[in-house]
């Protein structure tokens, strides 16, 4: 647990003022937004990085201010951490320009049918984290903040991938039997590492938990 200081400093050890460090190049970041145009530009011109390269750069910030906060422990990195949420959470998508036409033939996501690919996979898992470490801390700024977070992760992993049966990288359902690829293990590994730490519902669990061993 985040309260669990002892535990903390015998995990880090002498680590922990790395992590801190680390963490303290962001204290004063400005959470860049992914324009729509930058989604655009991976079909207009086939540059990917343009909306790569925030997103990449926000994670980065996120995993690293999330470390900090686990280590030091005092509450100096939250509003940063909670803008970071926010950040994320005010995205239209968390998939890759380049990925999302695999699924809507453009790279701008219609907004009411989230992609779960490698990033946005991986967005999952890491703000899940987010969420199990520091919720409470969240509800005594203010509920909301948490309450959100859960939002996102249920609307952008978990739902869609029970609701939908024709994720290419997936051996169930639709695509049941056929041969797997490089994305499978990454993509599978992030919706149940999601649902461990985020599903409360134990049937909903159960059903995506059997999913990824089809």
């Amino acid at each position: 647990p985040y309260s669990d200081r002892a535990a903390w400093d015998a995990l880090l050890g002498a680590d922990k003022d790395k992590y801190i460090t680390r963490g303290e190049k962001f204290l004063d970041y400005d959470w860049p937004r992914v324009r729509a145009t930058a989604y655009l530009e991976y079909e207009r011109s086939g540059n990917r990085k343009v909306m790569e390269n925030p997103l990449d750069t926000n994670n980065i910030a996120m995993a690293d201010l999330l470390m900090a906060e686990l280590a030091e422990g005092k509450g100096r990195f939250l509003d940063q951490i909670i803008d970071g949420v926010y950040a994320a959470a005010e995205m239209s998508t968390w998939a890759l320009s380049a990925h999302i036409p695999a699924y809507h033939k453009s790279p701008i996501q219609p907004y009411d049918k989230p992609v779960i690919e490698l990033v946005s996979g991986d967005m999952g898992t890491l703000y899940s984290w987010v969420y199990y470490f520091l919720n409470k801390e969240f509800d005594k700024v203010n509920p909301e903040i948490s309450r959100r977070l859960r939002h996102e992760l249920k609307t952008r992993v978990l739902d869609p991938y029970l609701e939908y049966d024709s994720w290419w990288w997936d051996g169930s359902r639709k695509y049941s039997g056929r041969m797997l690829n490089n994305w499978t293990p990454w993509c599978l590994s992030n919706v149940l590492m999601t649902a461990m730490l985020m599903e409360d519902d134990p049937d909903r669990y159960a059903q995506i938990a059997y999913l990824t061993m089809l």
